[in-house]
């Protein structure tokens, strides 16, 4: 609407007074002495709105002359009340006014539509409506509880980019991001820095428009990279928007540059202990604008609060797969919330393929209305790796999976990767976007760590010094040898067979022409059939599938698609 509309604005603490009957109808004078009545009380009217029948009167006024209005109409129309002509006066506190203001909306056409249509839509009721003949405001009286709801949604109505023809960058994005082990948040961060400061050349250089502004507004850290674990949130932003200008050159290469977060994290004097649900509570109830929240988080007292973040208007992207291989019911409440018109989106590539976009094509496949018959495939880049660098018989599982570690292609805890849960839970998520209706323990899975294993400090697994990996080492080398004896390679392949309405995660002995074969070091790879994609031409997609700097460009793909 070019912007027709220039503000929007507010008021509390009002009240509604408000004579009706048939004895206003028709009759002279009657509004005269309504409003004498109040002016001789030294009443001050906020807003006027009178029904075209001529049955009713109603004014808002402040809330302390909210009792001294309606005894003033009561005194002057006691004798219409005594003879029921008028049926009495009404005091109706506890409401706000909102009002969008514009010198170029007169008479310009849909714009009350637009502005009812925004309210009602978010569950707002309308109490009584005025407008000035200058069509150069409209007023609206809601309950004062829902002010603050109702001029982010206005706000957000007539000044998004659609309803706004102007040279201006889209709104700022509002992130937060939920820290725990791993770096891809950090990366992540990296990211979004190097992005600005690439925007702030862009500006000064070509003065061309930058991109949409990310503001971060709120951080988490569970593992407490500072040496203790703090949590900050600020509404206007954790740093500044105008960067200064002694900061040059790539995030990468400036140390100073990319701890710029985790400096403020630690020295703000609004930061404070980390605290995962107060943190959460807050994301859902500071109902900011234009918002999204990054979980990077394994952890599971998370993904409880996502349908409260969601029902705030908060978009998330999850890395946390717990969020999505709990109980159907969970599950089935996730995707409804998820699936509102013009709601918030729930983005979980990363919880599957890393930054292969395997949910969102499997996604597409279903909703564009293919049948998928099935999806195999190697989910788990560090057991691809391991797999690949064992089967010269040079390379031992220790060795490997310390250089899997050092590269950052493991979960903060290997063993995940080594049992098969990690790849476990992945399958799961695909097979519920394939329609099956499955639970985590619905999923075989072959792996290499043992019940007990689990006992056990995972250091003292990972050195040798408890648990059985000296005998999962030798096992395994086993199954490689056996595999190269028959012309054969090993992997650990996940399956999702929709027609048999099962999951599987087992270590399989594949020809060497097998399409997932050619898969090595530390990628992914899946395989679909479907009605689309028969089992001579299979859909393949295939790419780096660990490593927490490809995780942070997949995470940034979904934030800037929001």
């Amino acid at each position: 609407y070019q912007r027709r509309v220039h503000g929007v604005t507010s008021m509390g603490n009002v009240s509604i007074v408000l004579m009706e009957g048939g004895g206003l109808v028709g009759i002279a004078g009657m509004a005269g002495r309504f409003f004498t009545a109040l002016g001789r009380a030294n009443i001050s009217i906020i807003l006027i709105s009178q029904a075209s029948s001529e049955h009713s009167i109603c004014v808002a006024v402040s809330k302390q002359h909210g009792p001294g209005a309606k005894k003033a109409l009561e005194s002057e129309f006691a004798l219409e009340i005594r003879q029921k002509l008028v049926t009495g006066v009404q005091l109706e506190e506890g409401l706000s006014i909102v009002c969008i203001v514009g010198e170029e909306m007169k008479r310009v056409p849909g714009i009350a539509s637009i502005l009812f249509s925004s309210l009602g839509g978010s569950n707002i009721s309308v109490i009584a409506i005025a407008q000035g003949s200058s069509e150069r405001n409209i007023s609206v009286v809601i309950r004062e509880e829902d002010e603050a709801d109702a001029v982010r949604v206005v706000h957000d109505t007539f000044f998004r980019s659609e309803f706004v023809a102007s040279p201006l960058p889209p709104p700022p994005l509002n992130l937060y991001v939920l820290m725990d082990e791993g770096e891809k948040a950090e990366q992540l961060l990296r990211l979004i820095d190097e992005r600005v400061l690439n925007d702030d050349r862009r500006r000064r250089c070509t003065n061309t428009l930058a991109h949409q502004f990310i503001s971060v507004v709120g951080l988490c850290d569970l593992h407490g990279r500072g040496g203790a674990r703090r949590m900050l949130l600020l509404g206007g932003g954790i740093l500044p928007r105008n960067r200064p200008s002694d900061m040059c050159g790539s995030p990468t290469k400036n140390p100073r540059f990319t701890s710029r977060y985790m400096e403020a994290l630690e020295s703000s004097t609004a930061s404070e202990p980390a605290n995962v649900e107060r943190f959460l509570r807050r994301v859902a109830t500071m109902r900011l604008p234009n918002s999204v929240i990054v979980d990077c988080s394994d952890s599971s007292m998370s993904p409880p609060f996502y349908p409260d973040i969601l029902s705030g208007e908060t978009s998330i992207i999850s890395c946390n797969k717990l969020a999505f291989t709990g109980v159907m019911e969970a599950y089935d409440r996730l995707r409804r919330l998820a699936c509102q018109p013009n709601g918030p989106k729930l983005l979980y590539e990363m919880t599957v393929g890393c930054s292969l976009p395997i949910v969102g094509v499997l996604r597409g496949l279903v909703s564009t209305g293919d049948a998928i018959h099935k999806v195999e495939g190697l989910l788990s880049g560090t057991m691809t790796f391991i797999l690949s660098s064992m089967a010269s018989g040079k390379v031992s599982l220790r060795e490997a999976l310390a250089a899997a570690i050092k590269a950052g292609y493991t979960e903060p805890d290997p063993r995940q990767d080594l049992s098969g849960r990690d790849t476990a839970s992945k399958v799961l998520i695909l097979a519920r976007l394939c329609g099956l209706r499955l639970e985590l323990p619905d999923v075989a899975v072959d792996g290499l760590v043992s019940q007990d294993d689990w006992k056990v400090d995972a250091k003292a697994y990972l050195d040798g010094t408890k648990g059985s990996l000296a005998d999962q080492e030798t096992a395994l080398q086993r199954r490689l040898d056996a595999a190269v004896a028959k012309g054969k390679v090993l992997r650990h392949v996940a399956t999702v067979d929709v027609l048999a309405h099962t999951a599987c995660v087992r270590f399989t002995e594949l020809e060497p022409s097998h399409p997932l074969v050619a898969t090595t070091g530390a990628s992914n790879a899946i395989l679909v059939t479907s009605e689309r994609y028969p089992l001579e031409t299979p859909l393949k997609l295939s790419g780096p599938g660990a490593g927490s700097h490809v995780n942070a460009h997949g995470l940034f793909a979904e934030l800037l698609s929001v």
